[in-house]
């Protein structure tokens, strides 16, 4: 039955099975299932008592205080305030957002902020448990915690760290953010490592919010054998996108080309990167990365990579026609090319438009580009090319599906520092300005003959497709530079292609008939396989691909891919380019993952010749592989290696372990890497990091 509501509070509504109240003691006592509801709070308990002289509900059997955000203090007995602000519980048992628990000898509440618990235990492990009894794997007992809801966090006092039951650490002040915090300023995990570089270090990151849509992250690392590096991050969430900053700087030696050490200098980097969604049409971005030398950045352990790419882009998309202005710069972070060889793209201006179908279901097409290119030394560059075209896509009435494609690329360039015939862009005796161009029109027609084979759980297609192509030889002369087809790499993937260079300066002149046949077959139960093969033939002789491209003679060398994937935990991929004649791979390319999610195996396999007009890389053959092992509900293995045949060395081989859960995660590993560059020397890299919900962790890089 619904009671009345309690005297001091008209806002407090009481409801029980029953309700007495006795005027001559001031009190009101309520019985079975009682329910007081006071704002956003509400109090149940199976009886309660409440003294109207001092304002005070007594609170008996099963009782529990709930807040509307989730969080419930449940205690078998409790005095609270009718307004429900103030209390005080015995045996307290807190249920709190996140799957966070709390339980103290007693709790006191004060006004509408402090809840102070005494001799309490924290953890936010519900699931992650140990033992029969399911214990959490991790909690904080202290002699008193402080839980203050206007700056949300938890102040202990006395706070010992327990694992598996077990006393770990213990400091007499900790403090950290309760669960309703996202972001809060203070420090973040350390992190510390070795390396024969820096020598021992430690990273001491710190954290802080400058508003709802910025902050910064401040980390000094402290080092044995050198100054420390300072490194700055800055985050910013704009209304239309996004801005990231990080730079870095210290004063260090470092080894220069000669591997000699040069004295103390500033060295440092930027990386920094935006992206804008402009209109629904218009959108814009960039990416800067620049380093002060090579090395620094493989040497701090900030990046591992060989190229560092700056890029600033906008683009329209508008229907069926794109517009892009882009520019490039390129730091080579490597000793195998020129870093002042390098260009610098400014601008490179594309416009691509499919139109809507004119005539019947053909439809014009308009392909246009200006580029410039300059370099600290070597040629200068000027190209605008423009492709008008048509294409008619058509159905028979067999099934075939054609494509008719017709087109003109008018190309026009203007060089400085040029030699014709080379590929050296910074020639020792080049000529001067150099202005060039050519008309290339091409044709082709695409058929496609797809097949359908359906019975009781099994399912064939068989698709043979053949392309003319029609074009006029040469159009390669020697005036032309070539800046964007010089990684040339011929598979099923472009076999089709009207062009197989990668870009522009580059046509794949002459008339040819490209064929190639796709088959697969699958089943109902999971069983996948497809193989295709396929090649071309060229009807002129002569054309400009490389000795070892696979195109340089009439009949290009056979591209295949297959496929077997004969249950879901076994998936294998081949590709390869082979020699027309003796049918012996030229150029593989292979992937394997074999076993269930639990427990597999990954590996790989690399044979890649070296197209490049200098062959600065030589052959790449490389094997990797991978074992992934889940060996229980939380905790995980792996080991991983890479080979290079091509040296005949294992330049990179490891194992890792890790656990992981809702409060806490571990992983640890080792690594042995066997290169040297520059300061960077062969070696063991020692992998560990341990992270604990609400309080941070420690680890190593």
């Amino acid at each position: 039955m619904a009671g009345p509501t309690l005297a001091q509070q008209p806002d407090a509504l009481l409801s029980a099975r029953e309700v007495i109240q006795d005027r001559d003691a001031g009190t009101i006592t309520a019985q079975g299932d009682v329910e007081v509801a006071y704002g956003t709070r509400t109090l149940r308990a199976d009886r309660i008592i409440y003294h109207t002289d001092r304002d005070v509900i007594l609170a008996e059997g099963n009782v529990a205080i709930i807040d509307d955000n989730g969080d419930a203090v449940f205690a078998e007995r409790a005095e609270v305030t009718s307004d429900l602000d103030e209390a005080f519980v015995n045996q307290v048992r807190a249920l709190l957002r996140g799957s966070n628990r709390m339980t103290a000898a007693n709790a006191v509440r004060t006004g509408d902020n402090l809840t102070v618990f005494n001799k309490a235990r924290f953890t936010p492990c519900s699931a992650c448990t140990f033992g029969d009894e399911e214990q959490p794997l991790w909690h904080l007992e202290a002699d008193e915690v402080t839980h203050d809801q206007e700056a949300r966090t938890l102040r202990y006092r006395n706070a010992r760290l327990n694992m598996f039951g077990i006393p770990v650490a213990y400091t007499p002040y900790f403090q950290h953010p309760d669960w309703t915090v996202t972001r809060q300023s203070g420090l973040l995990s350390p992190s510390f490592g070795s390396t024969s570089f820096q020598g021992a270090y430690i990273n001491l990151p710190y954290y802080h919010v400058i508003d709802d849509t910025s902050d910064i992250t401040l980390t000094p690392r402290i080092m044995q054998n050198r100054l420390p590096v300072l490194s700055l991050e800055h985050r910013q969430l704009l209304p239309y996108g996004e801005m990231r900053t990080e730079v870095s700087g210290t004063y260090s030696r470092r080894r220069d080309l000669n591997d000699r050490w040069r004295e103390e200098s500033f060295r440092g980097h930027i990386d920094a990167s935006g992206r804008f969604s402009l209109t629904d049409r218009w959108r814009a971005g960039y990416d800067l990365r620049r380093s002060t030398d090579q090395s620094y950045l493989r040497a701090y352990d900030f990046v591992d990579a060989s190229r560092y790419n700056s890029h600033a882009f906008a683009e329209r998309f508008d229907g069926r026609s794109y517009f892009g202005a882009n520019a490039f710069a390129y730091q080579i972070l490597t000793d195998e090319l020129s870093e002042k060889r390098q260009p610098i793209v400014l601008p490179l201006l594309e416009f691509s438009h499919a139109g809507e179908p004119q005539w019947g279901s053909a439809y014009p097409t308009l392909d246009a580009s200006l580029l410039s290119i300059v370099r600290r030394e070597g040629r200068e560059v000027g190209r605008l090319s423009v492709t008008p075209g048509i294409t008619l896509p058509a159905i028979g009435r067999f099934g075939e599906v054609y494509k008719f494609r017709a087109a003109v690329q008018m190309d026009g360039y203007w060089t400085q520092g040029h030699q014709p015939g080379s590929s050296d862009p910074d020639p020792a005796n080049p000529d001067d300005q150099i202005t060039t161009g050519r008309i290339f029109p091409h044709a082709s027609l695409e058929v496609r003959y797809p097949w359908l084979i359906q019975s009781e759980g099994l399912q064939q297609t068989l698709e043979p497709t053949v392309q003319f192509v029609a074009a006029p030889s040469g159009g390669n002369h020697r005036r032309i530079p070539n800046e964007d087809s010089v990684d040339i790499t011929f598979d099923d993937t472009n076999l089709f292609s009207i062009s197989r260079y990668p870009g522009l300066d580059r046509v794949d002149s002459g008339s040819r008939v490209d064929y190639g046949l796709n088959y697969s077959l699958a089943t109902g139960e999971g069983f996948y396989s497809e193989l295709f093969l396929g090649q071309s033939y060229r009807f002129e002789k002569n054309n400009a691909f490389p000795a070892d491209s696979g195109l340089r003679n009439r009949r290009s060398d056979f591209v295949t891919r297959l496929r077997l994937r004969p249950i879901d935990e076994i998936d294998l991929v081949y590709r390869a380019r082979l020699d027309h004649s003796s049918l012996r791979p030229l150029q593989q390319e292979a992937e394997a993952r074999l076993g269930p999610d639990h427990l597999n195996v990954e590996l790989g396999y690399m044979d890649i010749p070296d197209l490049s007009n200098q062959s600065f890389f030589g052959r790449r053959e490389e094997v990797s592989g991978q074992i992934n092992a889940q060996l229980s509900r939380r905790w995980y293995a792996s080991a991983y290696a890479t080979r290079d045949l091509a040296e005949d060395y294992t330049p990179r081989v490891g194992l890792a372990l890790g656990f992981e859960c809702e409060c806490f995660n571990f992983s640890a590993g080792v690594e042995r890497r066997r290169y040297r560059d520059r300061e960077i020397e062969p070696g063991y890299n020692f992998l560990f990091n341990i992270t604990f919900r609400y309080l941070g962790g420690a680890g190593s890089d």
